[in-house]
Parts: structure tokens; C-alpha cells; sequence
């Protein structure tokens, strides 16, 4: 339980409705994600491994979440990835760490050491928080458009 009341638990089936309802206002359409926000992309990556993502509730409303997934069968190969981390930006100070370290602690009792989190260069305050968890190796993620001429 945080400091303001709001819990940190495993995510549930129930969750799944306002979880994309709040990433729907976190991620506009707009925004350049490796994954797309969408249904069938939040369906797919749940339907192959749920035991990682955890949600934030204050009392019945659902405050963040993140989703998380484990690459490679093999324990020296395994890694886990954070695929969405979504905060609402006037609670990132105190969700942010509160998932991140629910997320390591679920790592690490499943013997995964190696944790992966894309983050985009222009969000220094994520960075900033990433950083006090040992995150070391800082990808810039680089988005190129062309814009063809028409003939």
C-alpha cells in the first residue's frame, strides 16, 4: 500500500476494461509507441503472459498499470520487458516506483535478472525514476517519417 491508500496488486481479468480505458488516455493515437495501444495488441500481449502486470487501485478506480512480459524459455536467456507503464502524470512520483519495484520483486522471484523498459528520450521524469532503480543503459529511440512527393 502506498502513502496516499492505493494498493499494488497482480493484474485480474476484471481490470482489463478500465486498463485500456486509461491507456487509451495516456497513449492518443498520436504517440509513437514500439507496440500500438489497441485491443488486439493489449489482448495478445495478456493472452501469452499476465503474471508480471500489475495494476495500482485506489479503493474501486484504477490509478495505473504495467504490463509486462517474459522473453525466452531458457533460464540463462530469459528476459523481461515492460511493454506499457501508464500513470497518470499527477501521480508518476509515487506509482511509477510503486510498479517498477512490484516488478522487479516479480522478476526476481522468478529467477529473471534481466529487465528490459523503453523509454523515450523526451520524458525526462520517467528517466529520472528508472534511473534510482538501477535501470543503466539508456536507449534513445529514434522515429523517422518520410514523406513521399506525389507525382
Amino acid at each position: 500500500m502506498t502513502r496516499t491508500g492505493i494498493a499494488i496488486r497482480g493484474l485480474e481479468l476484471d481490470d482489463l476494461r478500465k486498463v485500456f480505458l486509461l491507456g487509451n488516455e495516456l497513449f492518443q493515437k498520436d504517440n509513437a509507441f514500439t507496440r500500438p495501444w489497441d485491443e488486439k495488441t493489449l489482448a495478445g500481449v495478456l493472452a501469452s503472459d499476465r503474471e508480471l502486470s500489475s495494476v495500482a487501485v485506489a479503493g474501486k478506480e484504477l490509478a495505473g498499470f504495467l504490463i509486462g512480459a517474459v522473453h525466452g524459455r531458457d533460464a540463462d536467456n530469459r528476459l523481461a520487458e515492460i511493454i506499457w507503464l501508464g500513470v497518470q502524470r499527477r501521480h508518476i512520483q509515487e506509482l511509477a516506483p510503486a510498479l517498477l519495484e512490484s516488478f522487479i520483486t516479480r522478476c526476481a522471484e522468478r529467477m529473471i535478472e534481466k529487465i528490459r523498459f523503453q523509454v523515450f528520450a523526451s520524458d525526462p521524469e520517467l528517466i529520472e525514476i528508472c534511473r534510482k532503480f538501477n535501470f543503466t543503459q539508456i536507449e534513445h529511440l529514434l522515429i523517422m517519417e518520410s514523406f513521399l512527393s506525389k507525382k
